[in-house]
């Protein structure tokens, strides 16, 4: 009798973990259930706002479309474009100096500055011009 008692107690404890087992499974491919379909709205979500962004930059292109701010510019603000006799047509009736230096800011601008050139060193701006890069050495002259 005792080892058909000690069969029963196994076969139980076998029953209770099948069961356990059965009931952990459930509640794993719930819960996998319940976060897919969290994942697929926050997937819905997402597309909803790509979509307000195309919209939103697609109106803010033809809000700040140029023919746009033109006509609004005629409209509203009795702005016309320039004639070509306000457009300054020679490079000679530049000043010779030029009206900021370094020498008039501070320090801590000064160095970032272009210095002022005097006229005797300037080249003629009707021959060849000379590049030059943001520290200030020649490249090659523009052809």
């Amino acid at each position: 009798m005792r080892l058909k008692r000690r069969v029963v107690v196994r076969y139980i404890g076998l029953l209770g973990a099948v069961v356990l087992s059965g009931m952990l499974l459930l509640h794993t491919s719930q819960e996998v259930q319940r976060k897919e379909a969290q994942l697929n709205g926050l997937k819905r979500a997402l597309n909803r706002e790509r979509q307000n962004i195309r919209v939103l930059e697609a109106e803010w292109a033809h809000l700040n479309s140029p023919y746009r701010l033109e006509k609004l510019a005629l409209d509203y603000l009795d702005m016309v474009p320039p004639e070509s006799k306000q457009i300054m047509p020679d490079a000679g009736l530049l000043p010779d100096e030029e009206v900021v230096s370094g020498e008039d800011l501070p320090d801590a601008l000064g160095p970032m500055m272009p210095r002022a050139v005097p006229a005797a060193r300037r080249r003629s701006t009707s021959a060849t011009t000379t590049r030059c890069s943001p520290g200030g050495t020649r490249l090659r002259p523009d052809t």
